[in-house]
């Protein structure tokens, strides 16, 4: 028999809390009471199938391991919990299981609006791209040359520093337009500007990531309502490897000039750091310019070396003389510039078509036919020299080759940027690119 009183709001003039008795959760503070729309639109919400009654779409997520993470996760929400964290391994398929977990949750009724927030555009675009082709969901949002916020579809993909003006200021829109929130890259939500997104939309979350992180005054565990620094579900790097879904990297230390620094923690006090993630800077992922490390990395004599040494040991195409799909992770704009310069210059017998600076400071990087285009579904441009845009998220299944020009001092980070080369060709090797048939492992 259904409850007579569904939805119960209460306020002090201060707070605002929400009883969805209706829905058997416990009284929680939202920001601001429901619209009509807002309230004939739970009504939907009342006819909520149960999520065990909904099968995964193997044609979305068919592993194991994807199909155990949506499960974890609807068990989860089905006794009252509404948050989750899902750790996988970059490269492993944590967006198609966010695709995957979505269709259930959309035909068993428990969501309707979905809000997916990216790091990057890029990222946002290639999230846009998975909801498209694996939902064939029309109704998305943000469409080319679409700025304006629109209240009438369902899929919603926008980078947190976008959406972030929907959660403040004047832009703001009802705090209870959204049924599900996913964060992808989750640690990148724990900065306290991105958090008012999360605060304020009274949605079920799901956050995404590879490197969870665990710190006094910022957790992605209990950002996502995990206890005991447990996640929902958890696929390691070396599960994954151990399952043929990864493949593995070795290691070439190059001998120059220039020294990698490894990995340290941050050396700056905590007060420091919390009024850097006031400011939305993570101070994890600093990189120093103006030191005497970065004068060293862009002196030519030692940037010559390091192409040398590459062009040397690199895994190549199937010509043995090519070099395959490369990531150059660069320090700065000038010195991905110098380093093209210099490499165009060594090997001009490739005449200049191998190599490209791919950085968000480039023009025509986004979109059909951009740079990032190119280097993701082109057979050139091979190598790319990035600053910062590659090191996360890019799914570029064909590198081979990473090149760490840069100190980096983020285990976060460096895993994240590890993580460019470790994913597994296609399964169908009718399908694999021409200039990548075969890939056992990635070099460093």
């Amino acid at each position: 028999m259904p409850k007579q009183i569904p939805f119960i709001f209460y306020a002090n003039g201060d707070e605002i809390w929400f009883w969805d008795e209706e829905n058997n959760y416990p009284p929680r503070r939202v920001y601001g009471f429901p619209t009509k729309d807002d309230l004939e639109y739970f009504q939907f919400q009342r006819k909520r199938l149960p999520l065990d009654s909904i099968n995964v779409n193997l044609d979305i997520s068919g592993r194991d391991y994807q199909i155990e993470a949506i499960r974890n996760i609807t068990e989860n929400f089905t006794n009252s919990q509404r948050e989750a964290l899902l750790v996988m391994a970059t490269g492993t398929g944590k967006t198609r299981t966010a695709v995957s977990l979505v269709d259930v949750l959309m035909k068993a009724r428990w969501a309707k609006r979905i809000l997916f927030l990216a790091d990057r555009k890029a990222l946002r675009d290639q999230a846009l791209g998975a909801f498209k082709e694996h939902l064939n969901e029309p109704s998305v949002w943000p469409k080319p040359g679409e700025y304006k916020f629109a209240h009438d579809r369902r899929i919603y993909v926008q980078t947190y520093q976008s959406m972030l003006k929907y959660a403040t200021g004047d832009n703001q829109i009802s705090p209870h337009f959204f049924d599900l929130i996913i964060s992808d890259e989750a640690h990148r939500s724990l900065f306290h500007i991105y958090k008012q997104i999360l605060d304020y939309f009274d949605a079920l979350k799901v956050g995404l990531t590879a490197t969870p992180r665990e710190q006094v005054h910022r957790s992605s565990f209990k950002l996502f309502g995990c206890t005991d620094n447990l996640p929902t579900y958890d696929y390691t790097y070396n599960q994954g490897v151990a399952d043929g879904w990864l493949c593995d990297y070795e290691v070439l230390q190059m001998q120059t000039v220039f020294q990698m620094e490894g990995i340290h923690g941050s050396e700056i006090s905590e007060d420091e750091r919390e009024e850097l993630l006031a400011q939305g800077i993570d101070p994890d992922e600093l990189d120093f310019e103006g030191t005497e490390l970065e004068r060293k990395v862009t002196n030519h004599g030692t940037n010559r070396k390091i192409i040398q040494e590459f062009m040397r040991e690199c895994l190549t195409d199937e010509s043995g003389s090519v070099p395959g799909k490369t990531i150059f992770f660069c320090i700065s704009q000038k010195h991905a510039n110098t380093m093209k310069r210099l490499f165009d210059s060594m090997y001009p017998e490739f005449g200049g078509h191998l190599t490209e600076v791919i950085t968000s400071k480039m023009e025509r990087v986004h979109g059909k036919g951009g740079l990032l285009d190119q280097f993701k579904n082109e057979d050139m441009p091979r190598i790319a020299f990035s600053v910062d845009m590659l090191d996360t998220g890019i799914d570029v299944r064909e590198i081979v080759n990473l090149v760490f020009a840069k100190p980096v001092k983020s285990s976060i980070k460096f895993w994240q940027m590890i993580g460019r080369g470790t994913r597994v060709l296609e399964e169908n090797p009718s399908v694999r690119k021409a200039w990548c048939k075969e890939k056992d492992r990635v070099r460093i």
